[in-house]
């Protein structure tokens, strides 16, 4: 399971920061191809600018040359030589109440001349060939207003010049679009001048190609790097401008998309062999602790023979001497004494070494719970008498239950060598008691008690009242966390019960425990 954290966060150490840094990466490829098709945008914009002006050029050369023309055009001989002339389709007279005087529609009109006031009738009815304000005034001058009016018909774009004449009249003519757009063709850049990497169009109300220059063949599905409208009145003209992609001044997308890649793959290889070496160097680690722990298991092992022998004669020396020589009698018991708590540790040690490999096991078999709770605490009421503590035992249980008396007699144990430990002196109260299918085991001690900021951990491992190691009691920390761990492996539990004085640890384990498998054969 932990190999399985481990290489989930290597993983993770490797996967974020690449994942990151290849948004980052394509984040900054965009801007960098957003910039760049900018750039390309602007240069190919300036280029058909240069177009844009020669068209402004000549429509204000035309707009001069059709003003010359409605100049006097108001008498009948020169609306119809106007109406002649080679740069006009059809020429019109407005009188001062916008109503079309010539060419009139009815008898004498020519078929064409009747069929160009048909095609000016829209224009009269939206009011588009008047001005915004006509005004009857005198004219010193021979100076007129005049203007475009974009004519969007269904066959393409046709262009009306008018000016207003005196009396508040209007003379105006239709340009002839053939001979306009020739005229307009000849001023542009004549289409011999091949560029291979540039190609402009000239492109009409619809989209449809007027003129075309330079050397790049469009294709039908190609898409502009450039879009600039031409200047009024031929706003609804665009300037497109095509070329290839290899001809961009900036490196294809393709390039750039293999060179973010090899660098996104070289960081990710880069944070892979990182995260190797820290696997190495963790499993290395844990390979030296787990050394280190079962040089210590192997050690306890080896200790228990002779502390179990050294206890024996310890005990039998103690029953053999004389009453009367209590200096060697105190002796003598002061080695049992330390044999024992020697013992329990020991113990702990081995029980913690088999919990950290998940091999703790129990042994359950019927097991008359007072008879063993008595005769333990008759083995610890002279130490516990020693250290002044007053002993008190309600063994009310009365009967067998399936534990295992090994694990019961550890948790015990380990509850009151942690009452000699930080309760000396006062009384000592041990109950037992059924309750329904429960055996209940409550150790009452009149000591000063767990502070409240500690109860919440007192079960963790290494935990201490104190963790300085100068503090007078002794201890690895691991008594607590070893007895609470061997009741839940009953099916039971080990708890800090509320108390008004000192600490009461209550055990509360099933009559019948759920079954355990034992891993390594050794259980307890």
């Amino acid at each position: 399971m932990r190999s399985t954290r481990l290489a989930c966060w290597l993983f993770l150490l490797v996967a974020l920061p690449t994942a990151v840094l290849a948004w980052l990466g394509a984040r900054m490829l965009q801007a960098e191809t957003h910039a760049a098709d900018t750039r390309v945008r602007q240069l190919y914009e300036a280029r058909l600018g240069e177009q844009n002006r020669r068209i402004q050029a000549f429509v204000q050369g035309r707009e001069q040359k059709i003003l010359e023309l409605l100049v006097d055009a108001e008498t009948p001989e020169r609306f119809r030589a106007l109406s002649r002339h080679p740069l006009v389709h059809g020429a019109f007279l407005l009188g001062a109440d916008g109503r079309l005087q010539r060419p009139a529609a009815g008898k004498g009109s020519s078929r064409s001349e009747v069929a160009f006031a048909a095609r000016l009738q829209p224009l009269l009815d939206r009011g588009a060939l008047v001005f915004e304000r006509q005004e009857s005034r005198r004219r010193s001058a021979p100076t007129m207003r005049s203007g475009w009016v974009p004519w969007f018909r269904e066959d393409g774009l046709g262009l009306v010049y008018r000016a207003d004449l005196p009396g508040g009249r209007i003379v105006g003519v239709e340009l002839s679009r053939a001979r306009f757009l020739a005229d307009l063709v000849a001023v542009l850049p004549d289409s011999s001048e091949a560029d291979p990497g540039f190609a402009a169009a000239l492109c009409g109300v619809r989209g449809q190609s007027l003129y075309q220059w330079g050397g790049y063949e469009i294709e039908s599905d190609s898409s502009p790097r450039a879009v600039l409208a031409v200047a009024a009145p031929l706003a609804s003209w665009q300037w497109r401008a095509y070329a290839p992609v290899d001809a961009l001044p900036v490196p294809a997308a393709g390039v750039r998309n293999v060179q973010l890649a090899f660098g996104v793959a070289a960081v990710a290889l880069a944070l892979a062999g990182i995260a190797f070496v820290i696997h190495r160097e963790i499993r290395r680690s844990a390979a030296e602790a787990a050394t280190r722990v079962s040089f210590v298991n192997r050690v306890s092992h080896e200790l228990k023979t002779p502390l179990t022998n050294i206890r024996m004669y310890a005990e039998l020396l103690e029953e053999t001497l004389e009453p009367n020589e209590e200096t060697t009698t105190e002796y003598a018991g002061v080695i049992v004494r330390e044999s024992r708590r020697l013992s329990r540790l020991i113990n702990n040690v081995l029980s913690f070494s088999r919990k950290q490999r998940s091999s703790l096991t129990i042994h359950p078999k019927p097991t008359d719970i007072d008879e063993l709770i008595g005769r333990m605490l008759d083995e610890t009421r002279g130490d516990l008498e020693h250290l002044g503590i007053e002993l008190h035992a309600e063994l009310g249980f009365g009967g067998t239950a399936e534990v295992d008396p090994d694990a019961l007699e550890q948790i015990l144990l380990n509850l009151l060598s942690n009452v000699e430990k930080y309760a000396s002196g006062g009384e000592l109260r041990v109950e037992t008691r059924r309750d329904l299918d429960c055996l209940v085991v409550s150790v009452h001690d009149s000591g000063p008690g767990v502070p409240r900021e500690l109860r919440a951990s007192v079960f963790a491992p290494f935990r201490r009242a104190s963790e300085q190691v100068n503090e007078g009691v002794s201890g690895t920390g691991i008594g607590l966390t070893i007895a609470r761990e061997l009741a839940r492996l009953h099916g039971g539990d080990l708890v800090l019960a509320e108390s008004a004085k000192g600490a009461r640890f209550e055990l509360t384990l099933p009559v019948c425990p759920p079954a355990h498998s034992t891993t390594d054969g050794t259980g307890l």
